[in-house]
């Protein structure tokens, strides 16, 4: 199985520690010295009304402003409110008592159905005990709105809230005097996410591999640790086991709950038959991004421990994953589909195709399915590049839904190239199946390859043989 990755929001932000951290000009701290400028001086309406009474912060990690706004205050000096998602519209008597607000105030309302008539910015499931009325979530708005606009533009106090998107807001909400402002969390870099990951857990606590290549950390953080409660677990469960084994952290240990989650399990070493029936289809994987790269890339880790849902995994090289997740290029998409594919072609090689794992690809031909489908129907991805003309020969893209003849028109499109590369893949592990060997016969034995054991075995194979991954 290939791991997938999704890039989500960078920032992880729970502590006062990191917030020297954050660039010195992003938005966030703008308005942090808005408020310390405006907390310093005698009230004035128009100042306050300048600096916004309601704020929405943005992200796509919603713990990540529920951490963030205690320390934006505690930074202003501004007292800070904290009303709970679940508990906002029962606490209105509270929420809208001017009298509380003699001095500077910010008031955090998490995110929930009160903001709006359906709850849009929230993936968690609502609580069985939770029974929230739409109408007093309406009534809710109605009265925050009457309160923003008429009492506390005499107050030193903002409102502040944290959604995904701004559009989950209810428009009656979104006016002047209401919530008026919006600022985006920062989005931040691999370096810094390293940085911040290292200022949390002691540098102590961390091996030099570590602490010597923040790239390489920061890579690996921002592809599966974007969301700071599952940052947290893991580094939880770092801590667990860096006392209960008496060692420092590895990039190797970090990469394992990245992969297998941080449950406490043992991990089964299947018997030799099966075991190489899984390093071969995960080789497949792992040897075509090397064969992709000419040597030059090598996935972080490749295993046929089995656990709960897989019973072989390999890891991208997260560092030149995340140096190219924002902007693939045509080559770059093909490239990450023939290692998809790679599974699934080297049990042909190997076995034969009547004795491929009928499952085994399953998720790596549905995730090649949908990129075809995306390159071609969305991205206008040329037939073949050989020409200009043929760079010509799929422009006009689908807009919205495809047609009957425009769905006929890219499966066409989609099934003939994805069996095109499907041969592509064939053939190359053909051409180097005595280095294809020799990787899974050390993954059999070793159940699992690191990219510097990959590199070795790949490097003394060619040399030995005389060999090259063109």
């Amino acid at each position: 199985m290939l791991k997938n990755s999704t890039k989500l929001s960078h920032s992880s932000l729970d502590s006062s520690a990191k917030w020297s951290l954050l660039p010195t000009n992003c938005a966030l701290k703008r308005w942090s010295k808005e408020l310390i400028n405006v907390q310093s001086e005698t009230f004035d309406v128009e100042r306050w009304k300048l600096l916004g009474h309601g704020v929405i912060l943005q992200s796509y990690d919603s713990q990540e402003m529920v951490d963030i706004a205690p320390i934006i205050a505690k930074e202003a000096g501004f007292e800070v409110v904290h009303h709970s998602r679940y508990e906002i519209l029962d606490e209105e008597t509270v929420i809208f008592d001017a009298e509380l607000y003699k001095t500077p105030t910010l008031i955090f309302l998490e995110s929930g159905p009160w903001i709006s008539h359906k709850d849009v910015d929230s993936d968690d499931e609502l609580p069985e005990h939770a029974n929230f009325d739409v109408d007093k979530a309406l009534i809710f708005r109605l009265k925050l709105k009457k309160f923003l606009l008429e009492q506390v533009p005499q107050l030193p106090v903002v409102f502040v809230t944290g959604v995904k998107t701004a559009r989950s807001v209810d428009p009656l909400l979104r006016t002047v005097g209401c919530f008026d402002r919006k600022i985006t969390m920062p989005e931040l870099k691999a370096d810094t996410l390293a940085q911040i990951f290292i200022a949390e857990m002691g540098g102590d606590l961390l091996s030099t591999e570590l602490l010597s290549d923040q790239a390489r950390l920061g890579a690996l953080l921002a592809s599966e640790y974007g969301a700071t409660n599952k940052l947290r677990l893991m580094q939880l469960a770092v801590k667990r086991l860096a006392a209960r084994e008496k060692r420092k952290i590895q990039f190797q240990d970090l990469l394992l709950f990245a992969l297998y989650g941080t449950t406490e399990m043992d991990g089964e070493v299947q018997a030799i038959e099966k075991r190489t029936r899984h390093a071969v289809h995960e080789i497949g994987h792992a040897f075509m991004w090397v064969l992709n790269s000419k040597g030059r890339i090598y996935p972080d880790y490749c295993s046929v421990i089995s656990s709960d849902n897989s019973l072989g995994i390999t890891a991208p090289n997260y560092q030149s994953r995340y140096e190219t997740i924002d902007d693939r290029t045509f080559q770059e998409h093909i490239d990450l589909m023939r290692v998809r594919l790679g599974g699934r072609a080297a049990e042909h090689m190997v076995f034969g195709l009547a004795s491929v794992s009928a499952k085994g690809a399953g998720s790596d031909l549905e995730s090649v399915s949908r990129e075809a489908w995306q390159l071609f129907g969305r991205h206008g991805l040329p037939t073949d590049m050989s020409s200009d003309e043929s760079g010509a020969s799929n422009v006009l893209v689908t807009v919205g839904d495809p047609s009957p003849s425009e769905y006929l028109q890219y499966e066409k499109l989609a099934r003939d190239f994805v069996a095109k590369q499907y041969l592509d893949v064939l053939a190359k592990l053909k051409k180097h199946r005595l280095i294809f060997d020799e990787l899974v016969n050390a993954l059999v034995e070793q159940t699992f390859l690191d990219q510097n054991s990959m590199r070795k075995i790949v490097e003394q194979t060619c040399q030995k043989n005389n060999l090259n991954l063109l």
